[in-house]
């Protein structure tokens, strides 16, 4: 089995960053990319991604929702402060 290679991975992600053109045809695409860049930075502090989470009985909606499991650093006190 084949190590896992971060550079591999994030170079793999920029390549498919600069295929994705600024049009409406492209904008799933762009979401779901968007999805994996930052589970890729954030992990394992924010974890399971939700695309288009609904709030407020479905008015209006979060681009992408994830939870916070942070058990230190920046978002675990984003978590614990009042």
């Amino acid at each position: 089995m084949e190590e896992f290679d971060e550079c591999i991975f994030a170079q793999a992600l920029i390549d498919k960053l600069q295929q994705i053109l600024a049009r409406n045809d492209d904008a799933y695409m762009f979401h779901k990319l968007a999805i994996g860049l930052l589970e890729f930075l954030l992990w394992p502090n924010l974890i399971n991604p939700v695309k288009e989470k609904e709030i407020h009985a479905g008015r209006k909606r979060i681009d992408i929702y994830y939870t916070n499991a942070a058990e230190s650093g920046v978002f675990y006190r984003a978590h614990v402060s009042p």
